[in-house]
């Protein structure tokens, strides 16, 4: 069967909480004391499929440059689906940040997503410093 299309929106003000949990189910980001009770709206994006959320990425807007941080996936999604998750985000983060004014987006890619590098470097992101995994893309690469 195949994968269904993630809806991408940007997270909602009661959604801090919600952040929190798919950071810490993909088992990353427990900071001890940091408290998650914020407004996320406008910076993050929440990617769902068939209504259940299944991840978010932090958007840091700024120019000439923007960052994505925090990707955080469910786990248990097949590698096809957190790739389609993974690409839409991105995309859906990276026109947010054009709009903003950003020429360029930077983004760390987790040791868990190597494929992911591949995919960015076919759209014209590079990794821009020696033995990193921080990519940089102009932000009107789609």
């Amino acid at each position: 069967m195949p994968s269904k299309l993630p809806f991408v929106r940007l997270a909602q003000p009661n959604e801090g909480p919600l952040l929190h949990h798919l950071a810490l189910a993909s088992g990353k980001w427990e900071i001890e004391g940091l408290d998650w009770n914020f407004d996320p709206f406008p910076y993050w994006l929440v990617a769902e499929l068939d209504g259940e959320a299944v991840g978010c990425v932090q958007m840091c807007p700024s120019r000439p440059f923007a960052f994505l941080e925090f990707l955080s996936l469910l786990p248990g999604l097949s590698q096809r689906d957190k790739g389609i998750v993974v690409r839409d985000m991105c995309n859906a983060a990276r026109q947010r940040c054009k709009s903003m004014g950003a020429q360029f987006v930077s983004l760390t890619v987790q040791p868990d997503l190597d494929n992911w590098v591949q995919v960015l470097e076919r759209r014209g992101a590079f990794k821009w410093y020696d033995g990193g995994t921080a990519m940089l893309m102009r932000s009107d690469d789609v």
